[in-house]
């Protein structure tokens, strides 16, 4: 709020107290803006940290993926050698 006085008394100063009425308005405008600005900051900063965040579940998700994959695989390797020693016996 200091900060806001010190720009109204800022603005007394520059123009005059005849536009003293539209100053208020302007700067009133001008914080409204600057708090829109910083909503906007603060949600794109948490749009980041959840494309991050699934990110790094997609990445999670591949290692899993593939993990299983070499299961598999090695499932099935075990599989082909049992069954190729019992159709030799």
């Amino acid at each position: 709020m200091a900060r806001f006085q010190l720009k109204v008394n800022l603005a007394y100063a520059r123009w005059g107290d005849d536009r003293a009425s539209t100053t208020l308005i302007v700067l009133a405008k001008f914080r409204r803006l600057e708090h829109e600005v910083e909503l906007a900051n603060e949600e794109l900063k948490q749009e980041r940290a959840m494309g991050e965040a699934a990110k790094r579940k997609a990445g999670r998700a591949k290692v899993v993926r593939r993990i299983s994959e070499e299961k598999a695989k090695k499932k099935a390797t075990y599989a082909s050698i049992l069954q190729c020693f019992y159709l030799n016996k």
